[in-house]
């Protein structure tokens, strides 16, 4: 017998001697299992004719193989009791994903590793032997991760991962001529994060519909990692009855101008779902091509920064005017 014969036959001796422990002896401590296991391993070991094994080596040899099941969540280790593993995945609740990967990073910094690990715990996927579900929301948390990296609600450094604090210095308290609101309107909106640029949005169309003699009769927020590239849909109606379905779709950034990439991508997404009309709407500007583009499609338009800004002027929504200067209208921004 060579010596990867025998490790073979010893590793699975091991494990079998522990599954079957476990099994009779449910929520054993870990001591308990390797203590329980040692000596039936060694005489089993003996019925194999391997029979140099001493009592200390007979320990070492069920420990490795307990961590091998542990890792392969064969087994699964909860308060320091060792359990068998469900056999079924779980189904992943990206809404309870997304609540935990935002309230965990509340409390401190995380490294992707870490919050995975967390994640995995907290919803359940620790518990059951299939990876799939791990694999799932390790996925699921990437996108979250990358969505909420790009628009600036987290931020990354020293291979870290945190929850962007908000400055305050730049919102003013008094009135301020256009001019000066404008900026600080926008570094608002950025600092507040894409969710918030979302719901915002959706409103600003909603009042700016309803002033203009069109009905809003649904107005959806659905962005996230998973929104088929649209943000926001609106069903209105005009005095005549023709009715416009409006997908949008929104950037929250503090610099990088949307590409013609994105544009192409977002008006591939409004002809799927056969939208009437696009709105691709951007915190910032968007790239020479990008425009060209835009202007090249009959219904479909990009409004930058500034048009944000006048449309939100223009509905008096997020802001005041008061004395001749503009302020923001705290309800609308504090969340």
């Amino acid at each position: 017998m060579t010596r990867t014969e025998k490790n073979v036959i010893i590793n699975g001796i091991a494990a079998e001697c522990i599954l079957d422990y476990v099994k009779k002896n449910p929520k054993s401590m870990r001591k308990a299992v390797l203590d329980g296991t040692a000596g039936i391993f060694k005489q089993k070991c003996s019925e194999k004719k391997i029979n140099d094994i001493t009592k200390n080596e007979a320990r070492s040899y069920v420990g490795k193989s307990l961590n091998d099941l542990l890792s392969e969540k064969a087994l699964m280790s909860e308060n320091g009791f060792i359990t068998e593993s469900a056999d079924d995945k779980i189904a992943v609740d990206k809404n309870k994903c997304k609540a935990v990967f935002l309230e965990l990073l509340k409390k401190r910094e995380y490294e992707k590793s870490e919050l995975y690990a967390e994640i995995i715990k907290e919803i359940g996927a620790d518990k059951t032997r299939s990876k799939d579900d791990d694999n799932e929301i390790k996925g699921y948390v990437g996108q979250l991760i990358s969505r909420y990296v790009d628009e600036g609600t987290v931020a990354f450094k020293n291979n870290k991962y945190f929850i962007k604090t908000r400055s305050m210095k730049t919102v003013p308290k008094k009135p301020v001529p256009e001019s000066e609101f404008k900026k600080n309107f926008l570094n608002r909106i950025y600092e507040n994060g894409g969710s918030f640029f979302e719901n915002f949005f959706a409103n600003v169309l909603e009042k700016y519909y309803t002033l203009t003699g069109r009905t809003v009769w649904d107005s959806l927020v659905s962005g996230g990692s998973d929104d088929g590239g649209i943000d926001i849909k609106l069903r209105i109606s005009d005095d005549l009855g023709f009715v416009d379905n409006v997908m949008v779709q929104a950037k929250c950034r503090q610099n990088a101008n949307v590409t013609e990439t994105e544009v192409r991508n977002f008006y591939g997404a409004i002809n799927v779902v056969k939208a009437s009309r696009g709105i691709f709407v951007t915190t910032t500007g968007f790239c020479p091509t990008a425009d060209k583009l835009l202007k090249s499609l009959d219904n479909c338009v990009g409004i930058d920064g500034d048009g944000v800004f006048e449309l939100s002027k223009k509905t008096l929504y997020g802001m005041k005017i008061s004395g001749g200067g503009f302020i923001f209208d705290d309800r609308v921004f504090d969340i």
